[in-house]
């Protein structure tokens, strides 16, 4: 009997432990998230965007006289798991650490932030893709 209520907690601790780490911490695919913030200054004004794919491509763009232009040095190929991202648009394409709390995502590199990004609804995922 102490053996199987043991396992039952043990189980409900490593439960609550996936909950917690995961829980925000994965970036949705097909979502588009605005610039808002590079090494801590705002850049929210130059409208820069990024479009996490579900095939693993990110799409970064612009939006310049009123049209999105993709920024083809900074899209490629990503990889986002267990809080680290990879992808073309961190510079020297180093693995750094991103979280998001709600609509925010921070990307980090030694304790450093590189990006601030806010979700946004416009462009969308299709229009991104269509570059």
């Amino acid at each position: 009997m102490k053996k199987l209520s043991l396992l039952a907690m043990l189980t409900v601790l490593i439960g609550s432990a996936l909950f917690v780490t995961s829980c925000g911490g994965k970036i949705q695919a097909d979502t588009v998230w605005q610039l808002t913030k590079s090494a801590g200054v705002s850049v929210e004004a130059q409208k820069q965007y990024v479009c996490f794919g579900a095939d693993g491509k990110v799409i970064v763009a612009t939006k310049a006289s009123g049209t999105l232009v993709k920024v083809s040095l900074l899209s490629g190929d990503y990889t986002a798991k267990g809080g680290k991202i990879k992808a073309p648009m961190i510079a020297g394409g180093v693995e750094a650490d991103y979280k998001i709390s709600g609509e925010t995502m921070k990307i980090t590199y030694n304790k450093a932030e590189l990006y601030e990004l806010k979700k946004v609804s416009s462009p969308t995922a299709k229009e991104m893709k269509a570059l």
